[in-house]
């Protein structure tokens, strides 16, 4: 038998469960050249239509992230049925009004300009200048403290998403006053994909002393932490242990912890 408090309770729910569909969505218009609506949120996934720069369509108020790192909107399409667009290439109507009252954008400015585009979707950077302070000791039971700074670029695998920084190549140089030793690596860096902003990287070197004149070799593992919330020019924080080890004088290995800044450009 159904009571009043029953009704009044299935009313609640319904209410917030219609307020929460609404909610669920906003108005957004297309700004990319070619931009494509997938099945699911992947370019592998199963294409579906393309859009024109200026159509409004109906988005998901929140976005999903890939295995690469690539942000999607859902939407809803004119069939009736939903697909997956990429998040560079639609802009909310909200943002556009929060840009406008900020300064950030005129507001004779179309959705479809080309500097609209470039303005909202920085191009990923490619390089990074890195100089860190670090501290140990080595096998010798002597302390070692000095610096390392290291520029890097990444392998371009993909114009954009984790694939573009998956790996970078560069050189790295370590000064270690104490003992008088200078040395000169290349640097192989492998970042770990996460969902988190923490990113996990392992760093591989080797090189020459250049003032004893030894080989020299040792990993790091590390995490950065980037002060933004897109991957264009940044500047991250960094903190990693690492060893580095002579393949001479009886295999001398220096242990290291080490913290500092990176430039990403």
């Amino acid at each position: 038998m159904v009571t009043w408090r029953n009704a009044v309770v299935l009313v609640i729910i319904c209410l917030g469960f219609f307020s929460h569909t609404v909610g669920a969505h906003q108005t957004a218009d297309v700004i990319g050249t070619e931009s494509k609506v997938y099945e699911s949120p992947s370019q592998q996934a199963k294409f579906m239509m393309s859009l024109n720069p200026g159509e409004k369509v109906f988005i998901s108020s929140k976005m999903v992230q890939d295995e690469e790192g690539v942000f999607w909107y859902k939407i809803k399409i004119s069939s009736g049925g939903y697909g997956y667009i990429q998040a560079n290439d639609v802009i909310p109507r909200s943002l556009q009004r929060e840009l406008r009252q900020s300064g950030l954008a005129q507001a004779d400015r179309t959705p479809s300009s080309s500097a609209s585009v470039s303005e909202l979707n920085p191009t990923p950077w490619d390089f990074l200048l890195r100089a860190m302070a670090l501290g140990g000791v080595n096998t010798l039971h002597q302390l070692s403290y000095g610096g390392e700074g290291e520029a890097t670029f990444c392998l371009p695998l993909r114009g954009h998403g984790y694939l573009h920084r998956l790996f970078s190549i560069g050189a790295a140089y370590f000064l270690f006053p104490n003992t008088q030793d200078r040395v000169l690596t290349g640097s192989l860096v492998l970042r770990f994909y996460k969902e988190s902003v923490v990113e996990p990287e392992l760093r591989i070197r080797f090189g020459q002393s250049l003032a004893k004149h030894f080989w020299e070799g040792g990993v790091s593992l590390g995490i950065n932490y980037p002060f933004s919330l897109y991957y264009g020019t940044h500047i991250s924080g960094y903190m990693e242990v690492g060893s580095l080890t002579a393949v001479a004088s009886g295999y001398t290995t220096v242990l290291w912890g080490a913290a500092g800044l990176g430039l990403h450009f």
